[in-house]
């Protein structure tokens, strides 16, 4: 991406019309085209005009969710993090499941519940206690800690000292449901991709329960696939291939 993109994204990013913060569906309409200025008018038109320049997509989120619904393991009641809640059903709905959710971001999160708290702020600052939570939720989050396009305060290893922060405040045994892209490592402006071995270096001292990799397949569709095949997927520019990982803390664990 050149310079100049990489501005004009910025600009077009924090002068997007301020209208309440929506969810991210798994299943949505997206505009056609990929220039950041075309994208950022028609979103401005109101939808019975723009949708001849629409078209559905379908995210990760459609396999990420009920990843997280199918082997989160903790009973109900315990204490769940979730860490970037905004744009996202799932601090609701593992409150009304009957968990109880800590809901982390930097964002205000509009939307309330007997069974949730909303923790507005940076997440490694943020007042949890160590040893405190039965699980941590963190579904397309990790990526994008740090970077400059979200105006958060970190380094280029804010991921890491996020995951360094979720082995403290989790119980020993606690769980992780953690998704991230995955495929040729690198970066754009919006978001890491991890390769197989800044993916280990995220898990350091978790014991992984379940490793799934799915691919993007067109415009709507993703199907499961093997690591060998997930490592030469490219990302750059959007999400292709995710990794989805259960994992626990080791009971042993004194630091």
């Amino acid at each position: 991406m050149t310079r100049s993109k990489a501005i004009a994204r910025k600009v077009l990013f924090f002068c997007r019309p301020s209208i309440p913060v929506h969810f991210n569906e798994p299943v949505h309409y997206a505009v056609k085209f990929r220039s950041a200025i075309p994208r950022y008018l028609i979103g401005c038109l109101p939808a019975w005009f723009a949708r001849p320049f629409m078209t559905v997509r379908v995210s990760e989120r459609i396999v990420e969710i009920p990843f997280v619904f199918s082997n989160l393991r903790v009973p109900k009641g315990s204490v769940v993090v979730d860490v970037g809640c905004v744009e996202s059903r799932l601090s609701l709905e593992l409150a009304n499941l009957g968990y109880k959710v800590l809901a982390v971001d930097i964002r205000p999160y509009e939307f309330c519940h007997p069974n949730l708290k909303v923790i507005r702020g940076d997440f490694v600052q943020s007042p949890i206690d160590d040893r405190s939570v039965d699980a941590v939720v963190a579904v397309s989050t990790l990526e994008h800690l740090g970077l400059p396009c979200y105006s958060m305060q970190g380094s280029p290893g804010s991921d890491l000292s996020a995951m360094e922060k979720i082995r403290r405040i989790l119980r020993p045994g606690g769980q992780l449901i953690l998704t991230v892209p995955y495929g040729q490592e690198g970066q754009t402006e919006w978001f890491r991709v991890y390769g197989h071995g800044a993916l280990q270096r995220l898990l350091e001292g978790f014991a992984v329960d379940k490793l799934e990799f799915y691919e993007r397949i067109g415009l709507d569709a993703w199907k499961e696939i093997r690591e060998e095949n997930a490592r030469g997927i490219s990302s750059d520019g959007e999400t292709n291939c995710v990794a989805l990982v259960s994992a626990f803390v080791a009971k042993r664990q004194n630091g």
